[in-house]
């Protein structure tokens, strides 16, 4: 399949560069997929070789950019927590976290499992990030309550 080849090209490409700016280019291009084999490969390839420690924060920040990636990262986050914290715990990128999470969902039912899985895994340097996360889920979910009717108004008139 063409798409295949496609991610096999940009991963040799990736991992063949010197150069932050293109890994990162790259890692965009890898964590955007479709095709849900091909957005698994992406979020296996986290805990890779593959991926420099230091890039791990793009690869799950961009995972969850991809509309339908965001539910498999989600657990992904959630299955790889402790390997998180143990290789990101001093890192600021890890206090993001939250964020990188909330930023994709705008259901107030997924704000109950969010609140749930990080006030039972966060430490102190969550505090802040997690309440920003949970304000930013809520009037996500306003907004969309609020608006979504008719921006799919607009667009279909338009």
């Amino acid at each position: 399949m063409v798409t295949r080849r496609i991610f096999k090209t940009l991963l040799k490409m990736h991992n063949a560069t010197n150069s932050p700016e293109e890994k990162l280019k790259l890692t965009a291009a890898l964590t955007n997929f479709k095709q849900p084999k091909l957005i698994d490969k992406s979020i296996d390839l986290i805990r890779s070789d593959d991926v420099r420690m230091q890039d791990v924060a793009y690869w799950i920040s961009y995972s969850f950019s991809n509309y339908l990636a965001r539910d498999k990262t989600w657990k992904w986050l959630q299955d790889n927590w402790d390997w998180l914290r143990t290789n990101m715990g001093e890192d600021i990128s890890f206090y993001r976290m939250p964020f990188y999470v909330a930023r994709c969902y705008s259901s107030l039912d997924f704000l109950k499992e969010f609140e749930a899985f990080f006030t039972k895994n966060m430490s102190s340097g969550f505090d802040r990030p997690l309440k920003q996360a949970i304000e930013t889920i809520q009037w996500q979910a306003d907004w969309k309550r609020r608006d979504l009717e008719a921006m799919r108004k607009f667009f279909r008139d338009n």
